[in-house]
This record gives C-alpha cells, sequence and structure tokens, in this order.
C-alpha cells in the first residue's frame, strides 16, 4: 500500500501540465469564501437560501467528483445519513455510485434540507443554471476558463496527491474500471520509470 501510495504522488507530480484540464483544492477554497461573502453583501430574504445551497452544491462537486447533470437532479432520499453516504444514478453510464460524505458536510446537508423543508431535488437547477453560477463565482475570485467537470478532475487529482490508491479514487468517481482512471490521471514518464526502477538487480 505504501508503495502505491509512492507511486500515486510521483505519478501526479512530475508532470501536472499532462492531466486534464482541473481546479485546485485551493481555487475549490476560494470559491467557498466568496460564496460566503457575495451573500453577506446582500440583504435579501432569499440570501441564506442562496449562500447554502450555491455553497453545498460546490462542497458537493469537489467531495464526491459527481457530473454536473447527476448533482442537479439529485434527490433528497439519495442521502443515507445513517451510512453516511450518498447515492449517485451516474446518467451517462447508466450506472450507480455511492460515496461516502464526511460529518461535517452531511451537517451541512441535514440542516439546509431541515431549515428550508427541501423535498424532491436536493438543488433542482438546470445544468445551464450551474454552468452559469460556477463560473460567476470563479470570476470573483480571478479563476478563469471554469466549468463544473473541472471539479470531478481536481478531486481525483487531490486524491492521488493524498496518496488514496487508484481502485478507491476509480470507485468513488464511478469508472468502469481502473484503468479508465489511470489512464486520465497517472502519467508515466522516463524521470517515473527512473525513480521506480532504480532499486531493481538486473544482473
Amino acid at each position: 500500500m505504501k508503495a502505491l501510495a509512492t507511486l500515486n504522488n510521483a505519478m501526479i507530480s512530475t508532470r501536472i501540465d499532462d492531466l486534464p484540464p482541473h481546479i485546485t483544492f485551493a481555487e475549490y477554497l476560494r470559491m467557498r469564501e466568496t460564496i460566503e461573502n457575495h451573500w453577506q453583501l446582500k440583504e435579501t430574504p432569499k440570501s441564506p437560501f442562496y449562500q447554502r445551497r450555491d455553497m453545498l452544491f460546490i462542497d458537493l462537486l469537489w467531495a464526491t467528483g459527481a457530473r454536473v447533470d447527476d448533482l442537479c437532479h439529485l434527490p433528497v432520499n439519495a442521502v443515507n445519513f445513517t451510512k453516511r453516504q450518498v447515492r449517485i444514478d451516474m446518467k451517462k453510464s447508466k450506472r450507480v455510485t455511492i460515496v461516502t460524505l464526511d460529518e461535517g458536510l452531511l451537517l451541512d446537508l441535514s440542516r439546509f434540507i431541515s431549515d428550508f423543508d427541501v423535498k424532491g431535488a436536493l438543488f433542482g437547477f438546470t445544468r445551464f443554471y450551474a454552468y452559469k453560477m460556477v463560473k460567476q463565482y470563479a470570476n470573483e475570485v480571478g479563476i478563469e476558463d471554469i466549468h463544473p467537470h473541472k471539479f470531478r478532475h481536481g478531486l481525483a487529482i487531490h486524491l492521488l496527491q493524498q496518496g488514496v490508491p487508484i481502485p478507491v479514487i476509480s470507485a468513488r468517481l464511478g469508472h468502469a474500471s481502473v484503468y479508465v482512471t489511470m489512464s486520465l490521471y497517472m502519467k508515466v514518464t522516463p524521470e517515473i520509470q527512473a525513480e521506480m526502477v532504480k532499486h531493481v538487480k538486473w544482473r
């Protein structure tokens, strides 16, 4: 397991330019901050709702790696608070993936649903609105050329950098196999080859 984590880190750090366009963990945190500040400056009855809804959407984009269509239509009952999981029905692949959530995010979800009596779809907006919303907040912090799918790529790369094994990342993203995940995010360069075989006895 330790060797796999080392390999993950080596592959992810050597040629970052070869990876899919993505949002970084630091950029995600900046977007969270700007959502909070954005709605604090607006004094309307709906401001608390929009602030918490948009924050949750960004948080779930990052934490689950879900595709935007699947998240826009995520039903409230897809969240299992007892098991600390969310069930995501993936429209593109027609498969289902189960993603675990941390306690903080689960608490935010529970309070949002309860405080605003949310029923049916958790968010209930369109793909177009989601793209527009993400771009608006990104522009406020100077992040250019962004769309929701970059969160999915960003999560995978962040988990790799933290040493999370490829099979775990693959399952979280709902990929058909680990080979899909590896083809997207693990780039073997000559430098990586040299590092990984330096202790091999050749003769």
